[in-house]
């Protein structure tokens, strides 16, 4: 019980900060997806930030967001948790990211390793945080179950946000914010 109010205190302390700083770095691939990406995505990889040498994969995913078999890894190249990986072709992405991160609570790195996730169209950047990965199984879910990506998207993400009680925010991107 006290690891899951820990959890939910990051998270809420994280959507408050992140809500009032997130960046708008959409290069406008957000109106469904279907341009094929082939090209360079970065991002970073955030719950406190991600340390330098934490992995991360992007896998490339169809339209239904199945896997396409195509895979791409890398890792951070710093202590804030920025990737880089080139020659992404696809047109949905998968990015699971694991390793240690700063601590915020304690002041320290971590004592394991986290897991995030996020899905995406194949933008040329993306976050992966705590929220994309509240939101990455429902995004999946609707998607599978007839709707758009852009659709089940800000579905999915209104839906976390009425869920940890802090409104209903169509505005808000996951993959944009960052810490």
């Amino acid at each position: 019980m006290r690891r899951f109010l820990t959890l939910s205190m990051s998270v809420m302390a994280f959507m408050s900060f992140a809500l009032s700083s997130c960046s708008s770095d959409n290069d406008g691939g957000e109106g469904g997806g279907e341009k094929q990406h082939n090209g360079m995505i970065s991002g970073v990889t955030q719950k406190g930030q991600f340390l330098k040498g934490s992995s991360v994969t992007i896998y490339a995913l169809d339209k239904t967001l199945s896997a396409s078999g195509l895979s791409y890894p890398t890792q951070t190249t710093d202590d804030m948790g920025s990737f880089t990986i080139t020659n992404v072709n696809a047109n949905y992405i998968d990015i699971k990211a694991n390793g240690y991160y700063y601590n915020e609570n304690r002041q320290q790195t971590s004592e394991s390793t986290i897991n995030l996730q996020a899905v995406s169209s194949a933008n040329s950047k993306v976050n992966v945080n705590l929220l994309t990965t509240l939101a990455y199984n429902r995004i999946k879910y609707l998607v599978a179950n007839g709707s758009s990506f852009v659709d089940a998207q800000s579905r999915a993400q209104i839906e976390v946000l009425t869920a940890l009680g802090l409104g209903n925010s169509s505005s808000a991107n996951f993959i944009d914010m960052n810490i």
